[in-house]
């Protein structure tokens, strides 16, 4: 089960997602090309999603292909807690899901997006910051520590937002939780809230987003690239100096320094028993 922080956990709406109890009135118009809105029709209501391609094109692609593949169909809100976040696409209610399940993903949370109410974010464990893969949750309140580093080096990406369809956010999140047999965690609505399907709302440019998305990784592996040449760098320095240093002790003593496989030196400066 994906948790927060730590253990298995959870793994973009600059500023504040503007987002009412009764959603955005313009949800029907599908968004753009580059902002595609997905419904997701739930046993207990609909609510639609603005996805941003543009920001989080990884994630947004991820989606999609999930909702494609009608991978989310059957699965429930596995993990609500009132205060926080509702979270799904893992498990069904039997506490299954593991078919069409793909490898993990790029975290995009340097997009800029944030995790506040309505916004909906990649869900990932802790520790690994690129194991985002099916699961999603959205916030019901801000949650701006979502935003911070967390002890693995990333935070958590926001991808999209809810446009319309909160009120239905907000009544799976005051429903009754309780502990399920194949699900850990103990925060399972006792009223199963089943996705019946998740379908796209008009266009999509996928070629854009597609470019969007290998340009976002490019930019990954050349950071990581210069990263590493960095650090090679900086290792060479600190080698330097040590010799420098252990050179000045030798001529100091008149002794040899001997040069452990780990790196380091010593200097015996006297021998001796007992």
């Amino acid at each position: 089960m994906l948790r927060f922080a730590g253990i298995l956990t959870t793994m973009l709406v600059a500023g504040s997602v503007a987002v009412g109890d009764e959603g955005t009135k313009d949800a029907t118009k599908a968004g753009d090309p580059l902002h595609p809105h997905f419904k997701i029709v739930t046993t207990l209501g609909d609510i639609v999603l603005e996805l941003d391609a543009e920001k989080a094109p990884v994630t947004a692609l991820n989606f999609a292909q999930y909702a494609e593949d009608k991978f989310y169909e059957g699965t429930i809100f596995h993990r609500v807690i009132s205060n926080f976040m509702i979270q799904a696409g893992g498990f069904t209610i039997d506490g299954k899901k593991t078919e069409g399940l793909r490898d993990g993903i790029l975290n995009e949370w340097q997009n800029g997006l944030k995790n506040v109410r309505g916004s909906i974010s990649m869900a990932r464990r802790g520790g690994n910051p690129d194991s985002g893969s099916s699961q999603f949750f959205i916030s019901v309140v801000d949650n701006p520590f979502l935003d911070q580093q967390q002890r693995d080096g990333a935070a958590y990406a926001v991808f999209g937002k809810v446009v319309e369809g909160m009120d239905v956010v907000d009544r799976i999140k005051d429903l009754e939780v309780g502990s399920h047999d194949k699900i850990p965690g103990g925060k399972v609505p006792k009223e199963p809230v089943v996705i019946e399907s998740v379908k796209l709302i008009g266009d999509f440019d996928r070629t854009k987003a597609e470019e969007a998305a290998k340009a976002a990784g490019e930019k990954v592996a050349a950071a990581q690239a210069a990263a590493k040449e960095a650090e090679k760098k900086a290792k060479v320095e600190r080698n330097k100096g040590m010799r420098e240093h252990v050179t000045k002790l030798e001529t100091e003593t008149g002794k040899k320094a001997v040069f452990t496989n780990s790196g380091m030196a010593y200097l015996i400066l006297e021998e001796g028993e007992g």
